[in-house]
């Protein structure tokens, strides 16, 4: 993130840890899937619904992280 970001990685981290909070939080939890893929798809539509200013890069690898994390 350092080297993508710079300076601004650090004013970034706390929105950061907000997003992945609020998603263990999810109701119903986002983990509760039957699959890993379908984990990844509700992650990723959850993402874009409220966070529609992240990028479909971002948005891919948090739900990667996020279903990596869970399986």
């Amino acid at each position: 993130v350092h080297a993508a970001f710079a300076r601004e990685a650090l004013a970034l981290l706390p929105q950061v840890k907000a997003i992945l909070k609020a998603m263990d939080e999810a109701a119903p939890p986002l983990w509760d899937a039957d699959t890993p893929a379908q984990m990844g798809d509700r992650v990723a539509s959850w993402l874009q619904t409220r966070h529609p200013d992240l990028s479909s890069e971002a948005v891919k690898a948090v739900a990667n992280d996020f279903t990596f994390s869970w399986k």
